[in-house]
């Protein structure tokens, strides 16, 4: 038997990886805001049915949960999407959620997408 064989000896522990860009976009608990909150604001935790939503910063039109949905919320507002991520746990099953934290992350709040009414084409 070799004596430099390493036959028989326990392997080393794998190194922790860092987050692949599909694990941090799976992680993002997709909201959104009302394009005027004229109170406390609010971040809408299911689209409403007669609303389309919108990207803040493009106007293009997103798809909830998708892709440009999430990363648009993990990159622009970062802050908040955590804090949403662990009040929407907290929260249970509730589709708004208020966010007093809003108003000191103003820049990161005007990031995250906007539901806004759809509107019908004109005949």
């Amino acid at each position: 038997e070799n004596p430099l064989s390493c036959r028989g000896m326990p392997k080393r522990p794998a190194a922790a990886r860092a987050p692949t860009e599909r694990a941090l976009r799976a992680a993002v608990v997709p909201y959104a805001r009302r394009p005027r909150d004229f109170g406390l604001p609010t971040a809408l935790l299911s689209l409403p049915e007669d609303c389309m939503l919108v990207s803040g910063e493009t106007f293009r039109t997103l798809t909830w949960g998708g892709t440009g949905h999430r990363d648009t919320l993990r990159l622009s507002a970062p802050w908040l999407t955590s804090r949403v991520a662990v009040a929407a746990v907290c929260a249970g099953d509730v589709d708004e959620l208020p966010l007093e934290q809003a108003a000191a992350h103003q820049d990161e709040w005007l990031g995250v997408p906007v539901a806004v009414p759809k509107r019908r084409p004109m005949e």
